[in-house]
């Protein structure tokens, strides 16, 4: 499907007008593949969040990379970092996945009534074993 929305506008022209900073330049790009990149990163995760998440990091990363970087296909350069980030947020969500499983044991080996006297020392021991268990970077992110 072709967008006509901008024919005075082809990608290789308004490259050249990012890589000087054209903000003008920026908003037509935006508007003429956001809806695009959303579409096809819901495909893959099917949570309209998440994907506008990454779509706003792609053009992100547009706008901060674009001077440095050699892009000929505009719409290809797009969807490859789309499809990377779609990516990197299943990972992501797959190593969330784990802890949760790791630590399920340990939310089920306290259970916390209501008016016991130990309780708060009860909770405060399972969110350290909790935080003892997570990688270093997330233990990192807690401070």
């Amino acid at each position: 499907m072709k967008n006509d929305k901008y024919p005075a506008h082809n990608d290789a022209s308004l490259l050249a007008r990012l890589r000087e900073g054209d903000l003008e330049a920026f908003n037509i790009l935006y508007d003429k593949y956001w809806s695009l990149l959303l579409d096809e990163s819901y495909k893959r995760l099917e949570d309209l969040a998440s994907c506008e998440e990454i779509v706003q990091d792609v053009f992100i990363e547009l706008w901060e990379h674009c001077p440095s970087r050699e892009i000929h296909n505009l719409k290809s350069y797009l969807i490859a970092c789309m499809k990377y980030k779609v990516f990197e947020t299943y990972k992501k969500n797959k190593r969330r996945n784990i802890l949760i499983e790791e630590n399920h044991h340990l939310y089920r080996s306290y259970e916390i009534l209501e008016g016991d006297q130990y309780a708060e020392k009860d909770l405060k021991s399972l969110i350290e074993q909790w935080v003892a268990n997570l990688p270093q970077k997330e233990k990192k992110s807690l401070k």
